[in-house]
C-alpha cells in the first residue's frame, strides 16, 4: 500500500488511480475524526471532496448549506452538548454567534466570546477557541486581553505557529499606542522578534516560515540597536510582568532568534533521519516527564561530543497528547532546541504518527535531490498509555514502509503502556523501560547512532545491546 505522500506525488502528476485512492484515503480519515468530535474532520473531507469523493462532497454541502430547519437543528444539538460541558461543541457555538446561522442564531459577540471562554479555559482548553478570543480582541483594541489568549494558544502544550505570529503583531502594536520608550520599548521589540523565532521552529509550512522571518527583519529595523536586542533578550521573562502584569516564557536561546539552523551540514556525506515521537498527555506528569526532558537534553550534548555521529544526524520531535505539535522541525542535532515538553491532555496517537511518516518520507526525498545518500530513517515512539484513537489503518502504513526499508519504527513503552498498541506499531522492536529514568535508553540510541554513521547506507550496522533499566518487551505474540 503507497503512503499518502507518495500518493500525492502521483496525484500531482495526474495518475487518476491515485486521485481516487488519495480520496478514499482522506474520507477514511475525516470519519475517524467525525467519530471524535474533531474540527479537521471538515478539512479532510473538503480534501477529498476536492479530489471527487461524492459522499465527501454531500457530507461538505450537507454542513455547509442554506437550510433554515437543518440548521436549528444542528445547533440545538450543539448547544445541549455545549451544556454538558463538551469542548468541541462549545467552539461550534461560539463560532455559530460570531458569525450568525440562518435560521437558528443572530450574529451576537458578547455571546461568541463568552462560549469561546467556556471552551478555552483549563488545562484541556481548545487551541483554535483561544485564537478565537484573542481575534476578537485585537480587531476590538484590546491589547492585553488579545495578547493573553494568544499566548495561551502560542505556549505548550499546543505551541502554534500562527497564535505566535499573531501575538508578535500584538505586542507591535502595543508599541505604537503606549508611550514605551527607551528599554522598555525595546523589550517589546524583542519579545516580538522571540515569538517570530519560535513560529519558525514551529511551522510546518514554508509561507509561515517566511512571513515570521520577514517580521524578523522588520522589527530589526525598528530596534535602535542589535547590541541592545541581544542584551534585552535575556530580560523578556521579567518584561512581560512589566508590560502585560503576568509571567512570560522561561529562559530564552539566543540562537534562535539570531541564526536559522543549516537545512544540512556535510551533504556529501550519507544522512540520518531521526525522529522521536513523545507521549506528553496527562499521564507523563511530574516525574517522567521531568526525566523525558532531561534524557533528551543530555542526549543532545552526548551525541554532539562525536564529531561523526553529530555531522550525519538530523533529528525532530514531535509530541502528542490531545492533538499533536511539532516540537523540533529536522535540524542537524547540534542546532537541536534545549527540550521543555509539558504533560497534559489525552492520547491521540495516530495524527503524530501520520506526521512522523510524511517528515521523514520527505527528509529522505530531500536528501536525494541534495544528492546526499539517506540512512534508513529511524522513528522511536515513547509512551506510557493506550490511544484514545484507532491505530489500525496507521499500522497497515508503517508496515508497509518498514517493508520498503522506508522506515525503523521502535516503540519504548513507560510506565503503564499498552504493550498491544506498541507492539501493533513495532512489531516486536518494543522496548521497556523500567521506572523514569532515561539515561540508560538515550545512551543506547546514542551508541546506535554512532554505530550507523560508522556504517554505510543500506548496510545492517552492529546492533547496539539494552542495558540497565531498558529491556526488551517480551510481551509480542
Amino acid at each position: 500500500m503507497k503512503t499518502i505522500e507518495e500518493l500525492k506525488i502521483l496525484a500531482d502528476r495526474g495518475n487518476e488511480y491515485a486521485k481516487r485512492e488519495l480520496a478514499d484515503r482522506y474520507y477514511e480519515i475525516a470519519r475517524k475524526h467525525i467519530d471524535e468530535e474533531n474540527d479537521e474532520a471538515l478539512d479532510w473531507l473538503k480534501a477529498a471532496a476536492a479530489l471527487g469523493h461524492k459522499e465527501a462532497q454531500g457530507f461538505v454541502d450537507y454542513v455547509s448549506g442554506e437550510d433554515e430547519e437543518l440548521n436549528k437543528f444542528n445547533f440545538d444539538a450543539s448547544l445541549r452538548k455545549a451544556t454538558d460541558g463538551n469542548r468541541f461543541h462549545q467552539e461550534s457555538i461560539a463560532h455559530m454567534y460570531l458569525k450568525g446561522k440562518k435560521g437558528a442564531v443572530d450574529k451576537n459577540e458578547e455571546k461568541a466570546i463568552e462560549w469561546f471562554k467556556k471552551s478555552a479555559e483549563g488545562d484541556d482548553g481548545r487551541k483554535d477557541a483561544m485564537l478565537g478570543l484573542g481575534e476578537i480582541y485585537q480587531t476590538r483594541g484590546n491589547l492585553k486581553e488579545s495578547y493573553m489568549w494568544y499566548k495561551k494558544a502560542a505556549g505548550p502544550p499546543h505551541n502554534d505557529p500562527i497564535a505566535m505570529l499573531r501575538l508578535s503583531a500584538v505586542i507591535q502594536s502595543s508599541v505604537e499606542e503606549d508611550t514605551a520608550k527607551g528599554i522598555l520599548r525595546e523589550k517589546k521589540l524583542s519579545e516580538a522578534i522571540y515569538w517570530c523565532g519560535q513560529a519558525i521552529k514551529f511551522a510546518d509550512k514554508a509561507e509561515l516560515v517566511e512571513l515570521a522571518q520577514n517580521s524578523i527583519d522588520v522589527i530589526k529595523g525598528r530596534v535602535s540597536s542589535i547590541k541592545d536586542l541581544h542584551s534585552t533578550l535575556h530580560d523578556i521573562k521579567e518584561t512581560a510582568s512589566q508590560i502585560w502584569g503576568e509571567p512570560s516564557k522561561p529562559d530564552i536561546n539566543n540562537a534562535e532568534i539570531a541564526s536559522s539552523a543549516p537545512v544540512i551540514i556535510n551533504a556529501s556525506e550519507p544522512h540520518m533521519a531521526l525522529v522521536f515521537l513523545l507521549d506528553t498527555s496527562a499521564t507523563m506528569k511530574g516525574e517522567p516527564i521531568r526525566q523525558l526532558n532531561d534524557g533528551l537534553n543530555r542526549f543532545k550534548r552526548e551525541v554532539c561530543q562525536n564529531k561523526q555521529t553529530r555531522d550525519i544526524l538530523d533529528v525532530a520531535i514531535i509530541e502528542f497528547n490531545s492533538s499533536y505539535s511539532l516540537v523540533q522541525k529536522f535540524v542537524p542535532v547540534e542546532y537541536m532546541a534545549h527540550v521543555d515538553l509539558y504533560a497534559a491532555g489525552r492520547t491521540v496517537m495516530v495524527p503524530a504518527v501520520e506526521k512522523a511518516l510524511a517528515m521523514v518520507t520527505e527528509r529522505s526525498r530531500f536528501y536525494r535531490l541534495s544528492g546526499t545518500e539517506p540512512y534508513k530513517p529511524w522513528i522511536i515512539l515513547i509512551s506510557d498509555g493506550e490511544p484514545s484513537d484507532d491505530i489500525t489503518y496507521i499500522a497497515r502504513e508503517i508496515k508497509e514502509m518498514e517493508k520498503k526499508q522506508k522506515v525503523s519504527f521502535r516503540s519504548l513503552g513507560v510506565g503503564g503502556y499498552d504493550a498491544k498498541t506498541l507492539h501493533t506499531l513495532s512489531g516486536p522492536k518494543v522496548m521497556k523501560l523500567q521506572g523514569t529514568d532515561f539515561t540508560h535508553f538515550f545512551d543506547w540510541v546514542n551508541k546506535s547512532m554512532r554505530a550507523i554513521s560508522q556504517s554505510s547506507p543500506g548496510e545492517k550496522p552492529i546492533a547496539e545491546k539494552l542495558t540497565g533499566n531498558v529491556v526488551v518487551d517480551t510481551d509480542w505474540d
